[in-house]
């Protein structure tokens, strides 16, 4: 009959408006987490054909955006180029080793755990600590590698001004 139809579409509709407010609620978090967790959060979504370049679509939390000095999607484009392109001459070749043997690693036992600097927008290098996993089908192949970074450059400044003192006062 009638009014148990229109009852049914009632109740789908009220459920539907209840999962569409529990998605924003999370959606909300998610966002002030990348505001306010003092980390930038990434994501890479891997392509089909698992061949990952420049290209390859990320998300950047404002948060990253922010600990490299830019303000977001205008002047850091959502692509993995825009992390890579940034990374120190000397730091480059190791960070992109550690994410491909990570992303390669089938088993998930190869952890991406990394530090190196990063170009920041007015210039200069920052030093950054990058952690990440990845999800994987039943097979192992990656589809989707998350993670953070920290910025550690006051430690790491400290560090090596502290190697730097020890060296002077080591060979006098």
């Amino acid at each position: 009959d009638d009014g148990t139809l229109l009852a049914g579409i009632a109740q789908r509709l009220n459920g539907l408006r209840e999962d569409a407010a529990a998605a924003a609620f999370q959606a909300s978090r998610l966002e002030l987490w990348g505001l306010y967790a003092g980390v930038g959060l990434w994501d890479v979504i891997m392509p089909s054909s698992g061949d990952v370049n420049d290209d390859t679509p990320c998300y950047w939390s404002p948060q990253f955006c922010r600990l490299l000095g830019f303000t977001g999607k205008g002047d850091f484009p959502a692509v993995l180029g825009s992390w890579s392109s940034l990374l120190h001459p000397e730091d480059q070749v190791p960070a992109l080793n550690a994410f491909v043997a990570h992303l390669s690693d089938r088993s998930g036992r190869t952890p991406f755990d990394i530090e190196y600097r990063l170009k920041v927008r007015s210039g200069g290098y920052r030093w950054f600590r990058a952690m990440g996993g990845t999800e994987r089908d039943t097979h192992g192949k990656p589809l989707r590698c998350c993670g953070a970074v920290t910025d550690i450059d006051d430690e790491m400044t400290r560090q090596e001004s502290k190697a730097r003192h020890d060296e002077q006062h080591s060979t006098r």
